[in-house]
């Protein structure tokens, strides 16, 4: 048995039950409530069936209400149980199957033992921390085998003696690497810029809510305040950061230091500039950097409408910000996966179709062959 649900307190769990004698085990225990029209469950598993009751032994103890659930009943039975959340009530559950002599493993187990493949095992460990629909539809689409048949299209080539065919293969593969590593770990997307120019409003906007604290005041924020949002369906963690100038005091330089290792080190950095005051630049432009400009609903104080930005924002009325969205995703993903594209969706995978692909340009098709193999297996 596993536990398939994460541990804690929660409103249901669930349990998988697999084995030769899963489904003995369960009708000893399981039990109908006295309204049914039945007494107890069939002699054999059904597939997708699904039973309403309790599950205990009477006289020893406790018992629980479950929803009883045949996933499998060929050729070995595997059962889902639905019980109450928390530790207590899947404790007990579990006690109650052990004296039946069932054991407890990892979910991951079970499901190999099931015949579950490396890439499916990886799939549904990404799954389980999908922040986003579209993210999750991804990685549905892995679990269901379109990475694997990517692979199997590149191992034919590969066999066929066709090595610029899968080199064009995996380079395709790898072209959607950064996408696959930012599936569940958030892209990183700093917001930066002079003090006042509206930083924390363009973060409150983009959130939806007020997450940071908004002042006329230079220096109101003197450290990093990052949101995780979902931008066109992607995870983005944006970050207001500290106004950056050069009469800053030690505490707010310290805060504007950080700022720039974080613009430096980020997927994209958004520079505010104010369209209402004199523009400021940094002397020099931190990591991948796209201008923004802000308080376009105020008189302009410069010709900002010439200068080449990807949004023009004024944060508290909403002016923009779905614009600017739209290109901040389009920044962070330039070309969307089509449905059943296959994508190495965690960095492990990269680096091994990456040493294929080094293999098969060095004309070592069979070593390439192999290193494919085994992310199969």
């Amino acid at each position: 048995m596993a536990l398939l649900t994460p541990p804690g307190r929660g409103a249901i769990a669930s349990l998988a039950v697999r084995g030769t004698r899963a489904w003995d085990i369960a009708r000893e225990l399981f039990h109908f409530p006295p309204s049914a029209k039945v007494t107890e469950l069939p002699n054999r598993p059904v597939t997708g069936r699904i039973w309403l009751g309790r599950l205990g032994e009477p006289g020893k103890g406790g018992s629980d209400d479950v929803v009883l659930c045949a996933r499998h009943a060929e050729p070995i039975p595997w059962l889902e149980l639905h019980c109450h959340g928390g530790d207590q009530a899947v404790g007990m559950i579990c006690d109650v199957l052990a004296r039946q002599g069932v054991v407890a493993c990892a979910w991951q187990e079970l499901e190999r033992q099931a015949g579950a493949r490396q890439l499916q095992l990886l799939a549904q460990q990404q799954l389980a921390q999908a922040p986003t629909l579209r993210v999750a539809s991804i990685l549905l689409d892995q679990f269901h085998g379109a990475l694997a048949r990517a692979v199997h299209r590149v191992l034919l080539k590969l066999e066929n003696g066709e090595g610029e065919a899968a080199d064009e293969e995996l380079r395709s593969l790898l072209s959607r690497r950064q996408l696959g590593t930012h599936l569940v770990t958030p892209w990183r997307v700093v917001v930066a810029g002079a003090p006042n120019v509206g930083k924390s409003s363009l973060v409150n906007a983009l959130a939806g809510f007020t997450r940071c604290l908004v002042s006329p005041e230079a220096g109101t924020t003197r450290d990093v305040v990052t949101t995780t949002l979902a931008i066109d369906g992607w995870p983005v963690a944006v970050s207001d950061t500290a106004g950056w100038h050069d009469n800053a005091a030690s505490l707010e330089r310290q805060g504007i230091e950080r700022a720039r290792q974080l613009a430096s080190d980020a997927d994209l950095c958004l520079w505010l500039l104010d369209g209402s005051a004199a523009p400021m630049l940094p002397e020099d432009p931190a990591g991948i950097m796209a201008l923004v400009i802000s308080k376009v609903d105020l008189p302009a104080a410069w010709d900002w409408q010439s200068v080449s930005a990807v949004g023009q924002v004024s944060s508290p009325a909403g002016v923009g910000i779905k614009e600017l969205c739209a290109a901040i995703a389009q920044r962070l993903v330039t070309e969307a996966p089509a449905a059943g594209d296959g994508i190495p969706f965690t960095a492990e995978l990269g680096e091994q179709i990456e040493q294929a692909q080094c293999d098969c340009r060095a004309g070592q098709y069979h070593k390439a062959r192999n290193r494919l193999l085994e992310l199969l297996s």
